[in-house]
C-alpha cells in the first residue's frame, strides 16, 4: 500500500478522487482513527470562524432610497443567491386627473361659446 500511496511517494498535490487509494494500506481501526482526527480538525476549523456579518445593502438614489438589512446564514459550500422582484408603483393622482378633465371641459365650453 505504501508503493501506491502517492503522499508517501512524495507527491504533496492531494486528489480527492485518490483517498480510497491513500486509506487503501490501513486497517479498519486506523481508517476509523483518521476519520475521527479529521473530524476534529473540521469541528476546530468550523467552531473558530467568526459570526456571519449580516448584509447592508443600500440602492442608488432615483427616487426613494431603500435599504435592506437582514442577517443570512447560508452553507458556506452554496453561493448567495438573491430573487428580487422589482415593479413600478403607479399611484393614480385622482385630484390631478380632476383638475385635468375640468379644464378640458372649460376649453370645450369657451369654444363652443366663442364658435372657434
Amino acid at each position: 500500500a505504501a508503493d501506491v500511496n502517492p503522499l508517501l511517494q512524495g507527491n504533496l498535490n492531494y486528489n480527492p478522487n485518490q483517498v480510497d487509494t491513500l486509506l487503501q494500506g490501513n486497517t479498519k481501526e486506523e481508517n476509523d482513527a483518521l476519520k475521527n482526527i479529521a473530524s476534529r480538525i473540521v469541528g476546530q476549523q468550523l467552531a473558530a470562524e467568526p459570526a456571519l456579518q449580516a448584509l447592508d445593502v443600500t440602492l442608488l438614489e432615483h427616487g426613494n432610497v431603500l435599504t435592506f438589512k437582514r442577517s443570512v446564514q447560508v452553507d458556506g459550500n452554496a453561493p448567495l443567491e438573491l430573487d428580487l422582484i422589482i415593479a413600478r408603483e403607479s399611484k393614480a393622482n385622482w385630484l390631478f386627473s380632476a383638475l385635468i378633465l375640468l379644464a378640458i371641459g372649460a376649453v370645450v365650453r369657451y369654444c363652443k361659446t366663442v364658435k372657434i
